[in-house]
């Protein structure tokens, strides 16, 4: 078992409701969601590293998929959107 942390740095708890593993043959990434921060973040599986996030939804994120070709990430949250963001593979 691998466990990767989601470093708070406010002090707002945080709850995390979605975690993906990316489609490549190698799952090299993982995108999860939560509440509190409102955010997504991108983490390198192999080393739990945050290579990236997106930030500024008005309410928690909910869901989070990669797509299954490309390198594109769509987060959907509480305020009503969807976000598609690329990635670097």
């Amino acid at each position: 078992m691998q466990d990767i942390e989601w470093q708070n740095f406010q002090q707002d708890p945080c709850m995390l409701y979605a975690a993906q593993f990316s489609k490549d043959p190698q799952a090299r990434h993982i995108v999860a969601g939560g509440s509190g921060m409102n955010e997504a973040r991108l983490f390198e599986r192999a080393t739990g590293k945050v290579v990236g996030s997106l930030r500024g939804m008005k309410q928690g994120v909910y869901s989070v998929d990669f797509h299954p070709t490309t390198s594109q990430v769509a987060v959907s949250s509480g305020d009503g959107t969807i976000r598609l963001v690329n990635y670097g593979r």
